[in-house]
């Protein structure tokens, strides 16, 4: 296909697949696929719309709702480990639950972690990760972990993993 051109046949067969149970982890640049379709079925799927993003910058992210599964545990705000875009979200569709949020450089608020359900297909999203850095630390690691585990449903309401998707044990050695 051509960049520009009309893909809604394409968007909305891939989009059919989630809304019937296939869940979803959707990162940063993921949220801008297809944002030249005619339909709004990906944004439906994603559970939020945004055409662009603000320059990549350091900026805080603010846990909104720290009793969520994925969120339990999380600071109460964390800095963004190294420079990252800032998506602004125009729109949070109606099954979308906002999880965290980023300060803007005007101050305004964006979302830039929540979930979503789909059909029946649960969506874990956010619009963190345009560097290594961030990706590769312990926080986004683990944000990204949980998502992936509720999105799945193997996520309990304390988010904590469900027996057999954790860390496995550590073996004690043996003695002789």
């Amino acid at each position: 296909m051509l960049w520009g051109c009309d893909q809604s046949d394409l968007v909305n067969h891939i989009a059919q697949g989630h809304f019937d149970g296939v869940p979803a982890v959707v990162i940063h640049c993921t949220i801008h696929t297809y944002r030249k379709a005619a339909t709004d079925e990906w944004r439906k799927c994603l559970g939020v719309s945004s055409y662009n993003h603000e320059g990549a910058r350091r900026f805080k992210v603010i846990n909104i709702n720290p009793d969520h599964p994925v969120m339990k545990g999380f600071p109460a705000e964390w800095d963004d480990p190294s420079p990252d875009e800032l998506y602004r979200i125009t729109k949070l569709w109606p099954n979308c639950v906002p999880l965290a949020k980023g300060i803007g450089k005007t101050n305004s608020e964006y979302c830039c972690v929540w979930v979503n359900t789909y059909g029946k297909a649960r969506v874990f999203g956010t619009t963190l990760g345009h560097d290594d850095i961030t990706m590769g630390s312990d926080t986004y690691l683990d944000l990204v972990t949980r998502g992936l585990l509720w999105a799945c449903d193997k996520l309990d309401k304390d988010g904590k993993p469900m027996e057999g998707y954790g860390k496995p044990a550590s073996k004690k050695p043996e003695t002789n």
